[in-house]
């Protein structure tokens, strides 16, 4: 467990109480960030436990954690804590707060490590958990509109531009990015596709890989001769993992049309923008509508046309520059007026 550090803290504002996120995960430290930086004295804490006990766990760690730290709020950005933490959380007199960022039954249908067999069962509860949690909770944050709910506020998944100033001008180099979880469905398969067909680029990725996964992109890449140009630098705290991205060719978001990923935004594109990189997209409803607005890279429907576009990008690099400065100026008015810190600051706040 990772929330022992924690148990002596006093006055706090605000706890984010994770069981399945990571310390460094983009969305729960932008939280963060927007509520420090309006004095709002908040802590992330992120409770380790296997993935099939925390629903049996949610109740102890909900209560002990909210005894520790007696804040004034708390949100929970985990399905299996939708229920409980909101009932357990007003009978302490906590405020709480759910943070819904996905569409929780169609993710579970593209979750590698759920049995297939249980996969509708499990997509069932967790939308059940947040239809409940809703009614327990004090309010509700979503992540896109499309996830909310009469009453919801919308905090979108836009970094925060003091993040990226210092890497939107970096040094361009002969390499692609991937920045994220490392899965099939996420596209690995097609970026080493990619890759093969673009003999003078590198590709590195950055962020959490399974072993077995792992040991499936050593294997293709021996395959395909390519292994000498894959990187595989795993998962970083946030600024440094878009440090490390900053000045590449192009930012990729190559998600396969699972249900799941057909009409969302994944945070990557906005954090490409933010770092000022041009885009190569899958052809997804909610990517193409994003990047075409935005003219921050193209759509792509094969990997011989993502090969084609770096080529082009390399030989021409103020083409390459232009989605980039584009994506950033897009990227820059939206954060303005999406008004998510003020919303995610009502939530927390109850004002």
């Amino acid at each position: 467990m990772l929330w022992t550090s924690a148990l002596r803290m006093k006055h706090v504002d605000c706890l984010i109480l994770t069981t399945g996120h990571h310390p460094d995960d983009g969305r729960l430290n932008r939280h963060v960030a927007v509520l420090r930086r309006e004095g709002v004295n908040t802590v992330l804490m992120a409770v380790e436990i296997h993935r099939f006990l925390r629903l049996i766990a949610a109740p102890v760690v909900v209560f002990r954690s909210l005894r520790a730290v007696r804040p004034a709020a708390v949100v929970f950005p985990d399905p299996e804590l939708f229920v409980v933490g909101p009932l357990v959380a007003r009978w302490m007199g906590v405020r709480s707060i759910l943070d819904v960022h996905e569409d929780y039954q169609a993710v579970a249908l593209s979750r590698d490590w759920i049995p297939g067999v249980l996969r509708t069962g499990v997509g069932s509860v967790a939308a059940a958990m947040v239809r409940w949690g809703r009614r327990f909770a004090s309010t509700t944050i979503v992540a896109a509109p499309h996830l909310s709910r009469q009453g919801d506020l919308v905090v979108p998944n836009i970094p925060d531009e003091r993040v990226f100033t210092m890497f939107a001008a970096a040094e361009r180099r002969t390499s692609v990015v991937y920045v994220g979880d490392i899965t099939e469905s996420r596209g690995i398969l097609e970026m080493l596709e990619i890759i093969k067909l673009v003999p003078d680029v590198d590709l590195e990725l950055i962020g959490p890989v399974t072993p077995g996964i792992e040991s499936l992109i050593w294997e293709q890449a021996r395959a395909d001769g390519t292994s000498e140009r894959i990187a595989i630098v795993g998962r970083l705290p946030y600024d440094q993992a878009w440090e490390r991205a900053a000045g590449a060719i192009a930012g990729l978001s190559l998600l396969l049309p699972t249900p799941a990923y057909r009409d969302s935004i994944p945070s990557k594109l906005w954090e490409y923008m933010a770092a000022g990189l041009p885009i190569i997209a899958s052809d997804l409803p909610a990517q193409r509508s994003l990047i075409e607005k935005s003219e921050s890279g193209v759509v792509i429907t094969s990997a011989a046309d993502g090969a084609a576009t770096i080529r082009e990008w390399v030989a021409h690099p103020q083409r390459a520059a232009e989605f980039g400065m584009a994506g950033r100026a897009y990227y820059r008015s939206a954060a303005v007026e999406a008004q998510g810190p003020r919303y995610l600051l009502t939530a927390v706040l109850g004002s």
